[in-house]
């Protein structure tokens, strides 16, 4: 509104420019026009350049470690990483670049202790979960934990459903439970929670829309919500699928799918080496973000894939990231963790893959700057406040990357000695990148100065502030006429206009 009515003076100024000086009007006009093209080609440059933020990011080969095999995953423990591979189990440390092999884990029966659908969950304490994970024709349901400070492991009870490739699982800080998915592509797909505290499982939780298979993965993001890759269904089918689970109404979304779309003669889809990863517990600037790799490709053969992408959980989309050093998938597994203040990706593939399935790289995350941007806030009434009248103050906050988290209004009635904080709820379009948000400011004595000004954070932890020195900023709050005192004025007004009536008529 404010912009109409500036652009409406400057047009109306060149106009009596124009009319007052006719031998200068076609200069005028000519300059005018010259100024509107250079305002129109700096809005298109603009508005094409290219996204700049995450995508700067990169990933950096660190170093050999071990090729894949079936029964493998990874975890991240804030300073290290942790990787099962068949009946191994080992540890990456950031601090000295060491690959670390650890007590083996147990093997309840013949062959490989881990299987396809090995999964891994860190408890953010001592423990790391795992399920063992079964081939085609196994029925298998093992379930252990290990000590990370003692180095061995201890056996759990049993799941409820045999495992499989569409096994995934994610510790959930909100009740300090393991929430899984459990089945696969040859078995039906079951949602279950364990609760440490006494060792049991239960199948209360509703089972996800449709069944899960290679790539399948899930992630706990700090609320109430979980997210999920459904994976592969059948292996020549591509799947895109991506869910939200919802704690508090133990329900399944279908959310925007991960652009996994076909390329190097591949079918696209989510696959084996699928990973879902949430780093927002370590670093605040990215507790927006979950990260994630698609794996293999569907039909028609294993096609490595490199591909990264990033989730905005505030405005429900992705985004691809830099591409990985090297291939992954055909075995299944999740192949993300964090530690030391960067995502961690391990190839875990077939040695006669190129990079010979070995390699370990990191995911270094660049600074995200993008600045919430607050306009200018309007205020209700707009002239004058009376005494003990609220006043509504709205504004439009954007943030087309990261989302809009909150928006804060902060008034003082005595010259910023000190300052009331209230909330600004969005009205419109709640959660994407552009909303107007309102807060009401009590009403106030007569005579007072109020003064407000606006903060807003995003997602990635940036922020943005008016500082309440603009005019609109401040307002004085006006006194009003009393109904005692209305009375009076009306009579001493009657009054006067009687006596200058009856002078006029008394005048020769």
């Amino acid at each position: 509104m404010l912009g109409h009515k500036i652009l409406s003076k400057v047009l109306l100024r060149c106009n009596r420019i124009i009319y007052r000086r006719k031998g200068m009007a076609n200069k005028i006009v000519s300059r005018i026009m010259l100024i509107l093209a250079l305002v129109c080609m700096s809005t298109l440059a603009v508005n094409f350049q290219p996204f700049v933020g995450a995508s700067e990011g990169s990933w950096v080969w660190v170093k050999d470690a071990v090729a894949g095999a079936y029964g493998e995953a990874v975890v991240g423990t804030d300073d290290a990483i942790y990787v099962a591979k068949r009946s191994s189990f080992y540890r990456y440390d950031p601090s000295d670049n060491s690959w670390t092999p650890l007590a083996a884990p147990p093997n309840p029966d013949s062959g490989d202790a881990f299987k396809t659908g090995t999964t891994l969950a860190w408890d953010f304490g001592d423990y790391i979960y795992t399920l063992y994970g079964a081939a085609t024709v196994d029925s298998r349901r093992w379930f252990y934990r290990y000590n990370i400070a003692l180095d061995s492991w201890e056996a759990l009870t049993n799941t409820t459903a045999d495992q499989g490739e569409g096994d995934a699982m994610t510790w959930v800080g909100a009740d300090n439970c393991i929430y899984a998915t459990i089945g696969g592509e040859q078995r039906a797909t079951y949602f279950m929670r364990y609760d440490p505290s006494a060792d049991s499982w239960s199948d209360a939780p509703a089972d996800p829309p449709e069944g899960m298979g290679d790539g399948a993965s899930i992630v706990w993001a700090g609320g109430d919500f979980l997210y999920a890759l459904r994976g592969e269904d059948d292996e020549v089918s591509p799947l895109c699928d991506f869910w939200r689970y919802s704690l508090i109404d133990d329900v399944w979304t279908a959310i925007a799918s991960i652009p996994a779309d076909a390329h190097s003669g591949g079918g696209g889809g989510v696959g084996d080496g699928g990973s879902l990863l949430y780093a927002g517990f370590w670093l605040s600037d990215y507790e927006n973000y979950i990260y994630a790799l698609s794996g293999n490709q569907a039909n028609p053969d294993s096609i490595p894939d490199n591909r990264t992408y990033r989730y905005s959980i505030s405005l429900n989309n992705w985004e691809r990231l830099a591409d990985l050093p090297f291939g992954v998938g055909y075995y299944v597994g999740c192949r993300l963790g964090y530690a030391d203040g960067n995502i961690y990706a391990w190839q875990g593939t077939p040695s006669t893959w190129p990079g010979e399935g070995d390699d370990l790289a990191k995911y270094e995350l660049p600074p995200d700057s993008s600045s919430p941007t607050i306009g200018i806030p309007s205020r209700t009434p707009e002239d004058d406040v009376l005494p003990e009248q609220p006043a509504n103050v709205s504004v439009n906050v954007t943030d087309s990357e990261s989302g809009v988290k909150n928006v804060t209004l902060a008034y003082t009635i005595n010259n910023g000695t000190s300052w009331e904080n209230l909330t600004m709820n969005p009205t419109i379009n709640y959660n994407v990148s552009s909303s107007l948000y309102e807060a009401t400011i009590p009403g106030q004595q007569a005579e007072t100065w109020v003064k407000f000004r606006i903060a807003t954070y995003d997602y990635a932890g940036n922020n943005a502030t008016r500082d309440g020195t603009e005019p609109h900023c401040v307002y004085q709050v006006i006194p009003e006429f009393s109904s005692a005192l209305i009375l009076p004025l009306l009579m001493i007004f009657t009054l006067t206009v009687v006596i200058l009536s009856k002078k006029r008529k008394m005048k020769p």
